[in-house]
C-alpha cells in the first residue's frame, strides 16, 4: 500500500473525535464481550494511526484549473478559485477528506505567500466525476507578475500517458500581470467544465473550455504538459520544484508494446492519429483515440491586452477512452450572427443521432444569468439584463430534437469582440455503450446601433449644421464621430462591421459627446456637394470599438461668396512679371443677411510667406462695373509662386465687416527636366477648382519667331501624376502650323502651359477656367556616356626610403594620375567631352568601391588621397560630361603596402638605462596588425606568451607573471599578421634567439 502525506482532519476535529472514541471505548469495554472489546481496540488503533500520522491514501484527482476575479476597483483584491474534478468511484474516500487545497503565490520566482483554501461546494457532474470548488479572497500587496499554484497530493491511478499517476501530485498554475497602466483585469472564466471525458476508439474527440474574458481581451490557446512537484516534495517551496509529470506523452503518441510512433488512425482512416489545439477557437482535438484507458492533457489560455500577455490559465483534464460502437451525435448550428443592440435573437439548434439514441441539450456562455451565490456554477453573470435563455427538453429525448436560443439584446451588451456560446448535445444509449458528446462554439457579435435621424442644412457661408436623434446607447465615455466627403456614395453598412471602409474616402472632421444631437461643420467650399455620416466610438473601458455607420445625408452648400476663377501669368519676368486675377460676383448672396455698401479685398502670398492685402475694390454688385478683375504687376513670375484669396466685406452698424473669404488659388508653376533628346515638362497649381479630367495645352516657342508660341500638344490630365508631357520635338497640333523640330542637346527651348479646369457649377461662368503658367526654358540631353579614362596610375610608397622614416609617422598618401579618355574601339559611341571626374576607392581587394572625391576641373588629371593609415587599396576614376552621364569604371589599379623587414636583436640589457632595455625590431616595422610570440628557455620550457598590436613588441625579459627572468639565452617564435591589400593575408613566422644580459 502506498501512502502520501496529507492533513485530512484539523486539530479541533482531532480533539473532538479522540474524546468521542475514548468515551465509546470505555463504555464498550465495560459492557461488551471480549470479542467486541477486541474489535473496538482495533478500531481505535486504526483511527489513532489515521489521525496522527498525517498520511492517507488519496488517489482521486482527474483535473482542474485556477481562475481569479478582481473584487475591488481600489485595492488589489481578488477572489481566487480553484476547481478540481475528481474520481467519484475510485477516489470517493480521498475526496471526502479533501476539504481544502494548498495554494502558493510567487512573483518573479520569489515566494510571496502560501495558504489553505477551503472547499465551498462539491457535486456530481456525470461520468463518475465530482466537481469541487475552493475559494479564497486575497489582496496582493503591489502590482507585479504573480504565479498562483494549486496543489493536491495525488492524481487518480492508471493514467496511461504518464508514469505512476497515483503517486504523482496534481499541480496547476495561473499567472497574472497586475499593472495599473494596463487597467483592471481578471483571468478568463472557463464556462464549460471539464466534463467531456468520454471518448471512443476510432472517433474524434473534441473539448472546448468556452473561455470568456469579461474585459474583452484577446485569447489564444496552446498545449502544455501536466505538472507535478519534484521528487518527494509535499509543498511548493520554489518554482524550480514544479516539473512536468514523469514520462508524459501526448495521447496520440502512446506506445503499444515498444512502438513509439503515433498510434491509430484519424477518424477518416487516412493518416496517423493527431492531437492538437486550435489556437483561436480553443478546440482540443484528438483525432482519434486508439487505446482504452485514462489520459491526462493540459492546455493554456493566454490573455493579451494591446499585444501584451497579461494572464496564463492552465486547465489540466482527463479523457476516458472506452470501446464501443456508439457514434457521437451531430449538432447543427445556424450561421454566426451580427446584430445591432436592441434587436432580438432567436435561433434554433438541432441535433441528430445515427443510432436514434435519446439526446440532451446543454449550453454555456457569458450571456446567461446564473443564480446568485450558486456554488455549483461559481460563475457570475457576465452581462447585464436581459439575459439569454436556452429552451430545451429537460430529459433526454429521442431525435429528431431541437432547442431554442433567445436573447433580447440591449445597449449594455455592446462589445467589440463576439460572444462565444457553447452548445452541447449528449446521446444516451440504451445499452452499455458509453454516451458521447458533440459540442460547438457559436458566435454572436452585438454592435452599437447606428445614429438615426441625421439631417443637414446650410447655415451661413461655407457652413453646415448636422442634427440627429438622441442616441439611446450612450455608454460612459462614448463619442459620436463626424465623417465627411465630397460627393455622395451609395453604401449600405454591414451590421457585422463598425466604422466606415477607408475605400469610401470619408475623412473624420470632428467628434462630440455621445449625448450631443448637433454639429456645425465650417470652412466648406461653396456650391460643393458634400455627404456626411456619423459613427459612435465606444470607450475602451466599456468594450471599445466603433458602431455601425449612420445613413448618409447629402447636400449642396450654396454659393454666397465670390470665387476666384483665374490666376493666369500674362508676363514672365524677374521684376516686371504680370498676373491676371479674376473672380465672380456672389451669385447666391442674400442681401437681407448682410447689407451694403460692399467691398472686395484681394490678398496675395509670395511662395510660403504670409498673405498681405494688395487691393480693395468697392462694389454694389452692379453688372456694368468691372469690379471682378485685377492685374497684379511688377512681380517675379520667373521664380516665384503667387497665391491669392478674396474677402467680401459688408456694412454692419455703419462699419465695414468681413463676411467671408474665398478659398486660395495659386499661379501655375511649370518646371523642365532634361532627358535623353527630350525635355520633360511638369506643372502644378493649388486651386479650388478641379483641373483634372481636362485637356491642358502645351506651347513651345517657334525657333524662327522669338516670343511667338505654338501649340504642340493637348495633355489629358486625369490625376496628380499626369500633369506632365515629354517633348521630343514633334508638333502634335497642326491647326496652327507644323513646327516639328529635332531637339539639339546644344540648344534651349522655351515653353508655357495653359491649364483647363472647372467648378462643375452652372452658376459660375465661364464654365472652363483657363490659366497660363510662366514661360520657362529647358534643354534636352543625351545618355551617351563619356569615354572611359585610358590610363590610371597610383604613385605609392618608396619602400627603401620608408625604412629610414620615423615610426612616429602614421599617416600616408597616394597620388592618382589619369589621362582623358578616347574612343576605345572603332564603332564605339562615347562622349569625349568631360566636365569633371569622380574618384572611387576600396581599402581591400574585393571590397565595394566608394566615391571619395570629385575633381571639378576637366583639365586636372591628378588627385592626392591623404590621411591614410596604409598605402594599400584599389582605385578607379570616371569621367562626367555636362549632362551628368558617367563613364564606365575601367582600369582599376591596386597598390599594396611595403613588405615589413623584421630583424630582431640578439642581445638585450634590461637594466633600466633606457638603452636596449626590451626586445623590439631593429628597424621600424610598419603595416602590422598583430604579433603573437612565445619565448622559451634553453630547456624548451615556455616562459612567456604574449600578443601585441604594437609592432615594437617591447618584451622586457619577464615571465607571464611579470617577474624578471634570469640572464641567459632564450628562444622566440613570432607569428605576424600583416595589414595588406588582401584582407585575409597569410601570417608569417619569425624565429630566433636572444641573450638577456643583466
Amino acid at each position: 500500500m502506498k501512502f502520501v502525506n496529507k492533513k485530512i482532519i484539523r486539530l479541533k476535529d482531532l480533539k473532538f473525535f479522540t474524546k468521542f472514541f475514548r468515551f465509546k471505548f470505555i463504555n464498550k469495554l465495560k459492557s461488551n464481550s471480549m470479542k467486541n472489546k477486541l474489535l473496538y481496540l482495533l478500531s481505535l488503533l486504526f483511527f489513532v494511526t489515521l489521525a496522527t500520522s498525517n498520511t492517507v491514501m488519496a488517489t482521486h484527482v482527474r483535473g482542474g484549473e485556477i481562475t481569479l476575479k478582481r473584487t475591488s476597483d481600489i485595492a488589489l483584491t481578488y477572489e481566487i478559485t480553484m476547481t478540481t474534478y475528481t474520481d467519484y468511484i475510485g477516489g470517493i474516500g480521498a475526496n471526502n477528506t479533501q476539504n481544502f487545497v494548498d495554494i502558493t503565490i510567487y512573483s518573479n520566482g520569489l515566494f510571496v505567500s502560501s495558504f489553505e483554501m477551503d472547499r465551498v461546494e462539491r457535486f456530481r457532474i456525470g461520468n463518475d466525476t465530482e466537481k469541487n470548488v475552493y475559494v479564497k479572497t486575497y489582496t496582493f500587496r503591489a502590482p507585479g507578475i504573480y504565479s498562483i499554484g494549486g496543489l493536491v497530493r495525488n492524481r487518480n491511478k492508471d493514467v496511461k500517458n504518464m508514469f505512476d499517476s497515483d503517486n504523482t501530485s496534481f499541480l496547476v498554475e495561473t499567472t497574472m500581470v497586475i499593472n495599473t497602466e494596463l487597467g483592471l483585469n481578471g483571468t478568463p472564466l472557463l464556462l464549460n467544465p471539464a466534463v467531456d471525458f468520454n471518448a471512443i476508439i476510432g472517433q474524434k474527440f473534441i473539448h472546448n473550455s468556452n473561455a470568456f474574458d469579461a474585459e474583452g481581451d484577446s485569447l489564444a490557446y496552446r498545449l502544455a504538459i501536466p505538472k507535478q512537484l519534484k521528487g518527494g516534495d509535499k509543498v511548493i517551496t520554489s518554482l524550480s520544484n514544479i516539473i512536468p509529470v514523469g514520462n508524459y506523452k501526448d495521447p496520440n503518441l502512446l506506445p503499444i508494446g515498444i512502438d513509439l510512433l503515433p498510434i491509430g488512425k484519424t477518424e477518416d482512416g487516412k493518416k496517423a492519429a493527431t492531437f492538437r489545439i486550435d489556437s483561436l477557437s480553443g478546440d482540443v482535438i484528438w483525432d482519434s483515440p486508439a487505446g482504452v484507458g485514462q489520459y491526462n492533457i493540459a492546455f493554456e489560455i493566454l490573455e493579451y491586452r494591446n499585444g501584451i500577455l497579461i494572464s496564463k490559465t492552465v486547465r489540466d483534464m482527463q479523457i476516458i477512452v472506452k470501446e464501443g460502437n456508439n457514434t457521437r451525435p451531430f449538432l447543427d448550428l445556424p450561421d454566426e450572427l451580427c446584430i445591432q443592440a436592441g434587436e432580438k435573437v432567436s435561433v434554433k439548434i438541432t441535433a441528430t443521432d445515427q443510432e436514434k439514441h435519446p439526446l440532451l441539450f446543454s449550453s454555456t456562455g457569458p450571456v446567461y444569468r446564473f443564480p446568485d451565490n450558486n456554488p455549483k456554477t461559481n460563475l457570475p453573470a457576465q452581462i447585464l439584463a436581459p439575459f439569454a435563455i436556452f429552451i430545451a427538453p429537460e430529459k433526454p429525448k429521442a431525435e429528431p430534437t431541437s432547442a431554442t436560443f433567445e436573447l433580447q439584446t440591449s445597449c449594455d451588451h455592446i462589445r467589440q469582440k463576439p460572444y462565444e456560446i457553447l452548445f452541447k448535445v449528449q446521446d444516451y444509449p440504451t445499452s452499455n455503450e458509453p454516451g458521447l458528446t458533440e459540442s460547438k462554439i457559436w458566435r454572436i457579435r452585438i454592435v452599437a446601433p447606428s445614429v438615426s435621424g441625421l439631417v443637414a442644412k446650410p447655415v451661413g457661408s461655407g457652413a453646415v449644421k448636422l442634427s440627429w436623434a438622441k442616441y439611446n446607447c450612450g455608454l460612459q465615455g462614448s463619442l459620436i464621430e463626424v465623417y465627411r466627403k465630397i460627393g455622395c456614395t451609395d453604401f449600405t453598412p454591414n451590421a457585422c462591421f463598425g466604422g466606415l471602409p477607408a475605400a469610401l474616402g470619408y475623412s473624420k472632421v470632428g467628434e462630440v459627446h455621445v449625448d450631443s444631437t448637433s454639429y456645425i461643420d465650417k470652412g466648406l467650399g461653396s456650391n460643393t456637394l458634400y455627404s456626411y455620416r456619423l459613427v459612435v466610438k465606444f470607450a475602451e473601458a466599456t468594450g471599445g470599438g466603433l458602431g455601425v455607420s449612420s445613413k448618409e445625408v447629402c447636400l449642396d452648400v450654396p454659393l454666397q461668396m465670390p470665387v476666384i476663377t483665374n490666376v493666369s501669368i500674362e508676363k514672365t519676368s524677374k521684376t516686371a512679371g504680370e498676373i491676371s486675377v479674376k473672380w465672380t460676383r456672389p451669385l447666391g448672396f442674400l442681401p437681407n443677411e448682410a447689407s451694403g455698401p460692399y467691398q472686395y479685398r484681394l490678398f496675395r502670398q509670395e511662395d510660403k510667406s504670409s498673405f498681405s492685402l494688395i487691393k480693395t475694390v468697392d462694389t454694389d454688385f452692379t453688372l456694368s462695373v468691372a469690379d471682378t478683375l485685377f492685374s497684379d504687376i511688377n512681380l517675379n513670375t520667373e521664380n516665384k509662386i503667387y497665391t491669392y484669396k478674396l474677402e467680401l466685406w459688408y456694412t454692419k452698424n455703419g462699419l465695414l465687416t468681413a463676411f467671408d473669404a474665398s478659398l486660395p488659388a495659386s499661379s501655375v508653376r511649370l518646371a523642365t527636366v532634361p532627358a535623353n533628346k527630350t525635355v520633360i515638362l511638369n506643372w502644378a497649381a493649388d486651386v479650388p477648382w478641379n483641373n483634372e479630367n481636362q485637356k491642358h495645352i502645351v506651347y513651345r516657342e517657334v525657333r524662327s519667331k522669338p516670343g511667338v508660341f505654338n501649340k504642340i500638344a493637348e495633355v489629358l490630365v486625369k490625376n496628380a501624376s499626369s500633369y506632365t508631357f515629354n517633348d521630343n520635338g514633334t508638333d502634335n497640333i497642326l491647326d496652327d502650323g507644323n513646327t516639328s523640330i529635332t531637339l539639339s542637346v546644344d540648344s534651349t527651348y522655351c515653353y508655357k502651359v495653359e491649364t483647363v479646369g472647372t467648378y462643375n457649377n452652372a452658376k459660375i461662368q465661364p464654365n472652363l477656367l483657363r490659366n497660363f503658367s510662366q514661360i520657362i526654358c529647358g534643354f534636352p540631353k543625351d545618355n551617351i556616356k563619356p569615354c572611359p579614362l585610358s590610363k590610371i596610375t597610383v604613385v605609392g610608397p618608396d619602400c627603401e626610403a620608408l625604412k629610414n622614416v620615423s615610426c612616429e609617422v602614421t599617416k600616408y598618401e597616394n597620388t592618382i594620375n589619369w589621362a582623358q579618355g578616347s574612343i576605345p574601339n572603332p564603332g564605339t559611341i562615347c562622349d569625349q567631352t568631360v566636365t569633371k571626374y569622380n574618384i572611387y576607392y576600396a581599402r581591400y581587394e574585393g571590397d565595394p568601391f566608394t566615391k571619395i572625391a570629385t575633381v571639378d576641373q576637366a583639365t586636372t588629371t591628378t588627385f592626392i588621397h591623404k590621411g591614410l593609415t596604409s598605402f594599400a587599396g584599389c582605385y578607379y576614376v570616371t569621367a562626367i560630361n555636362k549632362f551628368g552621364n558617367e563613364s564606365d569604371p575601367q582600369n582599376k589599379v591596386c597598390i599594396d603596402n611595403c613588405d615589413s623587414f623584421l630583424s630582431f636583436p640578439n642581445v638585450i640589457t634590461p637594466n633600466g638605462d633606457n638603452i636596449n632595455d626590451d626586445f623590439q625590431p631593429l628597424y621600424c616595422a610598419r603595416f602590422i596588425k598583430t604579433v603573437e610570440y612565445v619565448v622559451v628557455n634553453r630547456n624548451g620550457n615556455e616562459v612567456y606568451r604574449g600578443t601585441s598590436t604594437d609592432p615594437k613588441i617591447r618584451w622586457a625579459a619577464v615571465d607571464n607573471s611579470g617577474t624578471a627572468l634570469p640572464a641567459g639565452i632564450y628562444y622566440y617564435e613570432a607569428t605576424v599578421t600583416f595589414d595588406r591589400l588582401n584582407k585575409n593575408a597569410p601570417t608569417q613566422k619569425v624565429k630566433g634567439w636572444v641573450e638577456v644580459i643583466r
